[in-house]
């Protein structure tokens, strides 16, 4: 059985390690990436608590060896279409130089993985930068800032605008009004949303009348006006 694999990947004049390992407190695969010593990404894997060891054994080759494959496919195009934040392909490739000094092959790697977990440019540049050193994070972080501006797409759901909505919603859905939130939300992140609207369109399916749906529709839109 092998629950914990260490891999080293040479690229030019940097080498990255590849630690894979299983975690029976949490039932996680986590791998960590590191650049010259330096951590740069983990990524983690829920395991059902049900698999024999073998089985353990096998999703865990087969998370790390995935990992290896898509790291060493160098320049292959970024994907962007997962949950998660959304970047166009021109903001793609206006970021990769930015950030190839740092992350080398894993740079692609990086801004896929990256942009899934987000849900704002903030998070997105934070989670980026997370790790540099200090002056290098506040360096890149000013030139993502510019490069993405006008390039991202989404909206920031702030703490306000989700009251708001919540406080629209509580009008047709009662004491359901957050769960109804909720709900919507999770469904709006699970399909890759990145507007208001995309959001609005999930609220609206939890309504049960047509009527509901004109209420909900004219109140939540004038809230992005």
């Amino acid at each position: 059985m092998a629950l914990s694999i260490n891999q080293d990947i040479k690229a030019g004049s940097s080498v990255y390690h590849l630690q894979t390992e299983y975690y029976q407190s949490s039932g996680k695969i986590v791998t960590n990436i590191f650049k010259d010593g330096a951590a740069v990404k983990r990524l983690e894997k829920s395991v059902p608590s049900d698999l024999t060891e073998e089985e353990i054994d096998k999703e865990l080759r087969d998370f790390h060896n995935s990992i290896v494959a898509r790291l060493t496919g160098g320049g292959k195009k970024v994907e962007t279409k997962r949950a998660g934040f959304k970047l166009t392909d021109e903001a793609v490739e206006r970021i990769l130089p930015i950030l190839a000094p740092y992350f080398g092959i894993a740079t692609s790697f990086i801004v896929e993985e990256t942009a899934a977990e987000s849900h704002s440019l903030e998070e997105f540049i934070d989670k980026l930068v997370d790790g540099l050193e200090e002056s290098e994070a506040e360096f890149v972080r000013g030139e993502l800032k510019q490069a993405l501006s006008e390039f991202a797409t989404g909206f920031k759901l702030t703490p306000e605008l989700e009251d708001k909505i919540v406080s629209i919603l509580g009008e047709v859905f009662g004491i359901m009004a957050y769960p109804v939130f909720e709900d919507s939300l999770s469904e709006w992140r699970e399909k890759g949303g990145s507007s208001f609207e995309e959001l609005v369109e999930v609220i609206l399916s939890h309504a049960h009348d047509d009527e509901e749906r004109r209420v909900l529709r004219e109140k939540l839109s004038s809230l992005e006006a």
